[in-house]
């Protein structure tokens, strides 16, 4: 989200992770970010009712076992990259199709994938702003698809080096076009 509602979601949303993981002790992705969903709809009064608030927020959420490289990933419209150590393709793990937040399908659990790591395997989360820039030759959205084919370009480099080149890359893509969102693009090499 854009200005107060954003940053209000988001002060709620790092109190109540806090609260989840710290104080309740609960690690499962899928199930934190169930609770994360139950907190926020009850401290915003969110029944589903017509006309009411319909404040939300999107998130990908992992727990990385340092000693058995095994992942946990869940997300709420944000999905993780993976690519595998000397592949060149990015391996997507979808995220459930609904916001922390009220919404149709806010009675359904989330998904919790567990993702086996070797050393050398990338895996990255991020927000939609990457994807949503306008700019290129057409000034049309960078999307997905491009997005994708531009970590397996670079994914075999050092996460400095792969910074560098993304960040480049988006700012010669969106030139002098406005930047449309905040960027937000978290990668880790195992």
């Amino acid at each position: 989200g854009h200005g107060v509602p954003g940053a209000l979601m988001s002060m709620l949303g790092i109190s109540f992770l806090n609260e989840i993981v710290i104080k309740r002790e609960i690690v499962a992705t899928n199930q934190v970010l169930n609770e994360l969903r139950s907190l926020v709809k009850s401290s915003l009064n969110q029944t589903g009712s017509k006309g009411e608030n319909q404040d939300g927020m999107d998130i990908a959420l992992c727990a990385y076992n340092t000693e058995t490289r095994l992942l946990q990933f869940s997300g709420a419209n944000c999905p993780l990259f993976l690519n595998k150590n000397g592949e060149n393709q990015i391996i997507i793990y979808n995220p459930d199709k609904m916001p922390i937040g009220v919404h149709p399908r806010d009675n359904h659990e989330f998904t919790n994938h567990e993702i086996q790591l070797k050393k050398g395997d990338n895996f990255y989360i991020f927000s939609d702003g990457y994807e949503s820039q306008f700019g290129g030759e057409k000034k049309e959205k960078l999307k997905s698809k491009h997005f994708q084919e531009l970590l397996v370009k670079y994914c075999n480099k050092p996460l400095e080096e792969q910074k560098a080149e993304l960040e480049d890359y988006f700012n010669k893509w969106k030139d002098t076009n406005e930047q449309t969102d905040d960027v937000l693009l978290i990668g880790v090499k195992i």
